[in-house]
């Protein structure tokens, strides 16, 4: 009886401790796969980090005159469509490499197109004004007269001295003309004047004798040549 419990005894003991090896190997492998998960979560990139395949590349120019080399890193094809549209601005810039070693400066110099449809500082244009022409009068008076004695037109405008017998316009005559004595006018056309006729003897005002009593007539000089003739006999 006791032989029989203690076999049984001990195919449980067998049991039991399979039970655990194969526990325990259950345990090994689940650890086992926790670390790897670990693993794989310590080496996956955090977002937003950039994968070798995606990080921009480096380029390294050797600069004239000796100089350090620059650094170039190529630009995106979005930044470049951007930068390719036209501003208002252009601005160029431009790197110089030094001789002393140091870094190289970058002037800058900013262009600012001009309006060429502006009228800004123009000096305006003065039109001259249009002067009128002046006319010609001929005026001509048929009338004897003694030696010494002469023959003038006074009036209204100073070409015919505003009445001042001094100032009047003298007429002329010759061997070939007389009894017919002339002189010429010159005065604005369109210009509306009075005159009279007298005449007068070696510039004495006392002599003076009006023609036609003294009477005014009017006239308005007009454009060109024209001519007034009297007849004083």
């Amino acid at each position: 009886m006791s032989l029989f419990a203690g076999t049984r005894s001990g195919a449980n003991l067998s049991s039991g401790k399979e039970e655990l090896m194969h526990t325990k190997a259950v345990l090994d492998d689940l650890e086992a796969r926790v670390i790897y998960l670990e693993k794989m979560k310590r080496m996956r990139p955090p977002p937003g980090h950039l994968s070798p395949a995606n990080s921009p590349r480096l380029f390294m120019k050797p600069a004239a005159n000796g100089g350090p080399a620059s650094t170039t890193t190529p630009s995106s094809s979005s930044s470049s469509s951007s930068s390719s549209e036209s501003t208002e601005d252009t601005t160029a810039s431009t790197t110089t490499p030094t001789d002393n070693g140091t870094e190289p400066q970058d002037t800058t110099t900013t262009t600012t197109p001009q309006d060429t449809d502006s009228k800004a500082g123009q000096e305006p244009v003065e039109t001259p004004s249009e002067s009128s022409e002046p006319g010609s009068v001929l005026f001509g008076v048929k009338s004897n007269t003694q030696p010494g004695t002469q023959v003038y037109v006074t009036g209204s405008s100073d070409e015919l001295g505003n009445w001042d017998p001094k100032r009047a316009l003298k007429l002329a005559t010759d061997k070939a003309t007389y009894p017919l004595w002339q002189g010429t006018l010159t005065a604005p056309v369109g210009s509306e004047q009075t005159y009279k006729i007298f005449k007068m003897r070696h510039s004495d005002e006392s002599s003076i004798q009006w023609f036609d009593n003294g009477t005014e007539h009017p006239y308005t000089t007009p454009a060109g040549k024209s001519e007034v003739l009297h007849e004083w006999m």
